[in-house]
């Protein structure tokens, strides 16, 4: 049977896509860009959020585009932007970093609740965006932005906690990489972050009654 990823995947990706709108960005092309890889994005979040709590935590990473993205974008696991969110427990709070061209551009607590019942993501443990690349690479995956209607550019990288539709009882440290598919459809190949295993590759081959995602593997 097929394997499909729960709806709020989607959803996450797509709301941490639309942080980006609250970076302050400069696009002066003639400015030096300095690209960072998932891990050196993380530990730069991590290192700004233990100003605010001490026992500050990761709960998610994800890339996004910047008004400059293209088709390259991405394309050696590096990107220009990254959100970040984090918990502290004795703060009973979330916070949330953005980084732009290497630096720490948003950071603030964002009032969610810092309740996350998974373990600590210790990243230096895990496959960093370069390496989850050439995985998703050689199950075909492609990147994003030939088309004018691909609305991701290049490629995306996420890393969070995540279950399989079929396995809700079990989380997975999951790195998502997305892109477009061999046929050509929006796509993401989900690696297991300590191990380097493909976990699942779907891609979003239509929509249900609802209007929601329904994906298929590929």
């Amino acid at each position: 049977m097929k394997k499909k990823w729960i709806i709020v995947i989607v959803t996450i990706v797509i709301l941490a896509i639309s942080v980006c709108t609250i970076i302050n960005q400069n696009n002066n092309k003639n400015e030096l860009s300095e690209l960072l890889t998932l891990k050196e994005a993380a530990e730069l979040s991590i290192s700004e959020a233990k100003k605010w709590a001490d026992d500050a935590t990761l709960v998610y990473i994800t890339s996004v585009d910047t008004s400059d993205s293209n088709y390259e974008s991405g394309n050696d696991g590096t990107r220009r932007a990254w959100t970040c969110f984090l918990e502290s427990k004795i703060k009973n709070s979330s916070y949330l970093v953005g980084i732009h061209d290497g630096k720490v551009t948003k950071s603030e607590e964002d009032g969610g609740e810092g309740t996350s019942t998974r373990p600590p993501i210790d990243i230096n443990s895990i496959v960093d965006s370069p390496e989850a690349l050439d995985i998703a690479k050689e199950k075909g995956l492609q990147a994003s932005g030939k088309k004018q209607d691909e609305w991701i550019k290049g490629y995306d990288y996420m890393l969070r906690y995540a279950e399989l539709s079929n396995d809700l009882d079990t989380s997975y440290l999951a790195i998502l990489v997305y892109g477009i598919s061999p046929n050509g459809n929006f796509a993401h190949v989900v690696i297991d972050a300590t191990t380097g295993d493909i976990l699942n590759a779907s891609e979003e081959t239509s929509y249900d009654k609802d209007g929601h995602s329904i994906w298929e593997d590929f």
